[in-house]
C-alpha cells in the first residue's frame, strides 16, 4: 500500500446492547477487534473508531485505543455524519452492523458481518408473552407479535440494503444459505465462523462468584429471552422432579430479573434458582460446574454456550434447528423444542450414565473440530477486511 489509508472500524457492536452486557454479537466483535489490532495488517491504516459515549467502553479495548492512537467518532455527536465525510475512508468494518451504521452509507468499501435472519426466519409467537414481566411490556409484545408482517418488512428492507451495499461476511453455513435463499439475487457471501471467545473474559473474581458452590445441576442461560425457549426447558424438568425421584438435579437458570415468569409455571419451585446478571467470571464456573446445558434454542445465526459447555465436558441437550446442528455436530442430544414430553425423553436419556459419558466425550470432540476451523477462520477475516 503506497500511502496510509483510513480504517473504520465499529466499536459499538462490543459495547452493551439491549440483550444485554455479554451477548453473542459483541463477543464476536470484541473479539474481532483484539485479533485485528494484534494484526501486522493493521500498522496499513490510520485507525478511525465509531463508538457510543453514553455506553460503557471495555477497559481492554480503552488500552489498545490508547496504545494504538485509534481517533475515537462518538455517534452520539450531533455533527456525525459531517465528520465522517471530511475523512475518506478506504474501507469500514462493522461486526453488528446496526441501522445508524447501515444508514450512514459513507463512500468507502463496506464489510458486515450478517450473524443470522432471525427476525424473518423465527417470526415472534404469542407463546413470547408468558416471557414478559408486568402489563406494558406484556402490551408492547402482544403488539409485536401483532405486527410481525410490518417488522419482518422493515428488517428484509434492512438486510437488503446492508446486502447491496456491503462486502457481506456470515458467521455458519446455516446463515450464508438463509441470505440466498431470502435474497435471490445474492451469491457472493463469505462464511467465516464466529471465533472462539471462551477465553475472552476479564476474569476477575467477586464476592458471588467466590461464594458459589453448587453442582449436579441444569443449566439455563438467557432464561429471559423467549428466542431461547428456556421455559419449556424448566417446565419439561419441573415434570419430571414431580414424576421421577431420580432425576435428582437442580436447575439454573441465568438473565431473570422477574422469577415469577418462570415460578407460576413450576411445582417444584425449591429445585430451581435464578441470577439476573452473571459477571464473566461466574458465568464460566457456572459452565464448568454444570451437569448438563440445556439450549433448546429455536433460532441461532451460529450459537456460542454450547461450545463453551461442550469445552468444559459438559453434556448439551439442544434444539436441531438453524445453525445448531452444524455447531454441535454429533456432540449434542437433539429435541424438538416445541414439545415437552421429546424435551423429558432427552433428559431421562443423558440420566443414563454410560449416555452421559458418551456425550461428554462426544461433545469434547466436536468443541475441539470447531475451534480449528474457527482459528483458520478468524486469520481469513482478517486478511479479507485488512489486507
Amino acid at each position: 500500500m503506497g500511502h496510509m489509508e483510513n480504517f473504520l472500524f465499529d466499536l459499538t457492536a462490543t459495547q452493551p446492547s439491549q440483550e444485554g452486557k455479554y451477548h453473542g454479537g459483541g463477543q464476536y466483535a470484541k473479539k474481532v477487534f483484539y485479533a485485528m489490532a494484534a494484526s501486522s495488517y493493521f500498522n496499513n491504516w490510520t485507525v478511525y473508531a465509531l463508538y457510543n459515549s453514553k455506553a460503557e467502553l471495555e477497559k481492554g479495548i480503552e488500552l489498545i485505543v490508547q496504545n494504538t492512537g485509534i481517533k475515537l467518532i462518538d455517534t452520539q455527536s450531533p455533527d456525525l455524519l459531517q465528520q465522517l465525510k471530511q475523512i475518506k475512508f478506504g474501507r469500514f468494518y462493522s461486526a453488528l452492523p446496526s441501522h445508524l451504521v447501515v444508514s450512514l452509507s459513507l463512500d468507502c468499501k463496506f464489510y458486515g458481518t450478517v450473524h443470522g435472519l432471525r427476525i424473518l426466519e423465527t417470526p415472534m409467537p404469542f407463546h413470547a408473552i408468558k416471557y414478559c414481566s408486568g402489563l406494558k411490556e406484556t402490551v408492547m409484545c402482544f403488539l409485536k407479535t401483532l405486527l410481525n408482517s410490518y417488522v419482518e418488512k422493515k428488517f428484509y428492507k434492512h438486510y437488503k440494503y446492508l446486502i447491496e451495499k456491503s462486502d457481506l461476511i456470515t458467521v455458519s453455513e446455516h446463515t450464508k444459505y438463509s441470505i440466498m435463499s431470502y435474497f435471490p439475487a445474492v451469491n457472493n457471501v463469505k462464511v467465516f465462523y464466529s471465533p472462539d471467545v471462551t477465553e475472552l473474559a476479564e476474569l476477575t473474581p467477586d464476592a458471588e462468584s467466590q461464594a458459589f458452590n453448587q453442582n449436579n445441576y441444569f443449566l439455563i442461560v438467557s432464561g429471559n429471552r423467549w428466542i431461547k425457549n428456556g421455559l419449556r426447558g424448566a417446565i419439561a424438568l419441573d415434570n419430571l422432579f414431580t414424576e421421577r425421584p431420580e432425576v435428582t438435579q437442580k436447575v439454573i437458570i441465568t438473565g431473570i430479573s422477574d422469577t415469577s415468569i418462570y415460578l407460576k409455571h413450576l411445582k417444584n419451585k425449591d429445585r430451581f434458582i435464578f441470577y439476573k446478571y452473571v459477571s464473566e467470571i461466574l458465568l464460566k464456573k457456572l459452565y464448568q460446574n454444570a451437569f448438563a446445558l440445556m439450549y433448546i434454542s429455536v433460532n441461532e445465526g451460529f450459537g456460542y454456550p454450547p461450545l463453551e459447555a461442550m469445552k468444559m465436558g459438559v453434556p448439551v441437550i439442544a434444539s436441531p434447528f438453524t445453525s445448531i446442528t452444524e455447531i454441535c455436530g454429533d456432540g449434542a442430544l437433539y429435541t424438538d423444542p416445541y414439545s415437552i414430553h421429546e424435551i423429558k425423553n432427552r433428559i431421562l436419556q443423558l440420566n443414563q450414565p454410560s449416555v452421559y459419558q458418551t456425550q461428554k466425550e462426544k461433545g469434547y470432540l466436536q468443541y475441539q473440530r470447531i475451534l480449528k476451523r474457527q482459528e483458520d477462520d478468524l486469520q481469513k477475516l482478517i486478511e479479507h477486511v485488512l489486507n
